[in-house]
């Protein structure tokens, strides 16, 4: 059975269901949180306008709540979804300093940023973009396709700014981290795996990769051995 709040207001009948729900609840964090994974849900259905209207309310109702870095990185990936650019690098931005401030619930800004500036071409900001990405670097994620993603990021960046070896060695680490067929959870071991949605970007690092002339010796000799 779902959950009552995970149910999208997408009608006047749905959203009185979920408004009697919410005012039952006492404490303003669990209204918030109530707030913010609606907000989630109707993101995934493409009601991005409703999702920001529901994230404003659940900081308003609990500013200091540990789940404000979650708040404004869902408010992030909507205003991005709806080409507000501007505004989605500033709520992205917030999002991360607030993993700075309170480091307990990271979220997936610190990754999803500086991915979608690398994607996208955004030079102006891949600067920023390597900073972040070096400052929250995982160095042993669970999951392959955080690994991947990781990777293959700071491939794009390096490349961008002429780095050309280290984009190279990156690429070549992705690619590595994309034919992976286990995660390192325990119980979850098919969970967090390429998808189908990060083929463009595993043809776009076995394109970086491809070129083996100047690559460094240990990589060059990985490829020798395949040979």
């Amino acid at each position: 059975m779902t959950d009552w709040f995970r149910i999208p207001c997408v009608d006047d009948a749905s959203t009185l269901a979920f408004e009697s729900r919410l005012a039952r609840s006492r404490r303003p964090a669990n209204r918030s949180q109530y707030l913010r994974i609606q907000a989630l849900e109707l993101a995934d259905i493409g009601k991005h306008e409703k999702s920001i209207a529901m994230l404003k309310r659940a900081a308003d109702i609990d500013p200091n709540t540990l789940e404000l870095c979650l708040i404004l990185e869902q408010r992030a990936e909507c205003e991005k979804a709806l080409g507000h650019t501007e505004a989605a690098i500033e709520y992205f931005r917030k999002s991360i300093e607030r993993v700075r401030e309170k480091p307990n619930i990271k979220g997936r800004a610190t990754l999803h940023f500086p991915l979608w500036i690398a994607e996208n071409e955004m030079r102006p900001y891949f600067a920023e973009a390597l900073e972040i990405l070096d400052e929250f670097w995982n160095p042993h994620p669970i999951f392959p396709l955080e690994e991947f993603r990781q990777h293959a990021c700071k491939a794009i960046l390096f490349a961008g700014i002429g780095r050309i070896n280290e984009a190279k060695t990156e690429a070549f680490l992705a690619m590595s981290a994309a034919q992976k067929t286990e995660s390192k959870a325990r119980y979850h071991r098919s969970t967090g795996l390429i998808t189908d949605s990060d083929l463009p970007l595993v043809n776009r690092m076995k394109n970086l990769s491809a070129s083996k002339q100047s690559l460094p010796s240990w990589i060059s000799a990985l490829f020798k051995g395949k040979k």
